[in-house]
């Protein structure tokens, strides 16, 4: 009994060394903990709204025509087009152009997407007109796309709309009247968000010249927490795609031959107008994106997207007004956080009490008692049948005694 204890109480140390060690390492390696939690808000900040044109939609056509004719007409002749067929479609302009235009083309040719954005309205228990009083259209470029973000604050402060106080007959939450006759694309924003050029973050939108349209998106807010250093995601509180495009900007403009980065988003009046788009070498882009990449390697701390669902309907009425409606979520805010693992020390507590506690060592001990108990009478089973297969068998002899005495009895000789 008391060897088989000392053997299992070192089976329990070295077991419980082994798991003490994992614990520890993983502690010491700053491990985090993921969790999914899912909640359905109560309130919504309204979001900037991004809108991604085509650049040539708003630039001037006959100065775009005079100053890229020649472009032009070698994409029309290539492809057997007319010119006519062409100049309806603002993103081939765009897309042939991207190349040879300038920023001095761009803002002098640049028309004013300002004035196609009619109004935004929130529509609750009563229809709140708020662009004119609380939002800001701010207009940025690059060489495809005409940038622009309506951003609505009420004193600085973001606009709560509450899903209690919206009509129960009108399931719009806000809406935006314009008069865009062209192809775009949308997105939804955090209201202290970068402007982003990658276009998966946008959805696309067609267009019909002069019939009114309406463009219905519901949205799904998903958000994502990580953890600074020294914890195994070593993050940072910025946003890494703007930073890695900025910094890929500045290192183009420091080339000998100074050009723009064609991925980044301008702001207007802000750079030399004889600056373009042109194509640096393969070399020295994968130097300055390699350069660039190690310096902002880490990833976001802290990121919220919308992810929209469209729903376009055609209203087949001649008119130039045009609609984006955008839905109460139905789904769930989703995060994805990191945790820190803190509980070190009532882990290793908890370790302890399970190997040499009411758990582990016990069980064991019953266990191992248990069976050597049944073994016991195993053995002992065994021997007493063993014990009695040896010895010899005993005759049984029999005699018959009758009920009543019928006769005397007669005594027999002795042998």
């Amino acid at each position: 009994m008391v060897l088989r204890r000392h053997i299992i109480r070192v089976i329990c140390i070295i077991g419980c060394i082994g798991q003490l060690y994992v614990a520890t390492f993983n502690y010491m390696s700053f491990n985090v903990r993921y969790g999914v939690q899912i909640d359905f808000p109560q309130s919504y900040e309204l979001p900037n709204i991004d809108l991604a044109i085509p650049l040539a939609a708003y630039l001037n056509q006959t100065g775009l025509c005079d100053r890229f004719n020649e472009s032009f007409q070698q994409f029309a002749d290539f492809f057997n087009i007319s010119i006519q067929r062409l100049e309806k479609s603002h993103y081939m302009q765009s897309a042939i152009i991207a190349k040879k235009i300038k920023v001095k083309d761009i803002e002098e040719l640049i028309l004013n997407p300002e004035n196609d954005i009619v109004t935004l309205i929130i529509k609750q228990s009563n229809k709140v007109y708020i662009l004119r009083k609380y939002c800001k259209i701010d207009r940025y470029f690059s060489n495809l796309n005409i940038y622009l973000r309506i951003s609505c604050r009420n004193n600085s402060k973001p606009i709560i709309l509450s899903t209690e106080s919206i009509a129960t007959d009108n399931i719009v939450l806000m809406s935006i009247a314009h008069r865009m006759n062209t192809l775009y694309a949308v997105r939804l924003a955090d209201i202290n968000s970068n402007m982003d050029s990658r276009i998966r973050s946008y959805t696309v939108v067609p267009s019909a010249a002069n019939n009114l349209e309406v463009t219905r998106l519901s949205f799904k807010r998903i958000y994502y927490d990580a953890l600074e250093y020294p914890y195994t995601t070593d993050c940072q509180d910025y946003d890494r795609n703007h930073e890695l495009n900025n910094c890929i900007r500045d290192q183009m403009l420091n080339l000998p031959n100074q050009t723009l980065y064609s991925a980044a988003i301008l702001s207007f009046n802000t750079y030399p107008g004889h600056l373009g788009f042109q194509r640096v070498s393969d070399e020295d882009f994968n130097s300055i994106y390699g350069y660039c990449s190690r310096l902002i390697s880490k990833i976001d701390c802290h990121s919220m997207n919308y992810e929209l669902r469209k729903d376009y309907i055609d209203g087949e009425v001649q008119t130039t007004l045009k609609f984006i409606d955008i839905l109460p979520s139905i789904d769930p805010d989703i995060y994805y956080r990191a945790y820190p693992v803190t509980e070190f020390i009532i882990f290793f507590i908890s370790i302890l009490s399970n190997w040499f506690g009411l758990s582990i060592f016990d069980q064991l001990i019953y266990g191992t008692s248990y069976c050597k108990t049944c073994s016991e009478r195993k053995i002992e089973s065994a021997n007493t049948n063993n014990r009695n297969s040896s010895q010899p068998i005993e005759e049984a002899t029999y005699s018959i005694q009758p009920t009543q005495q019928l006769f005397r009895h007669r005594q027999l000789p002795k042998l």
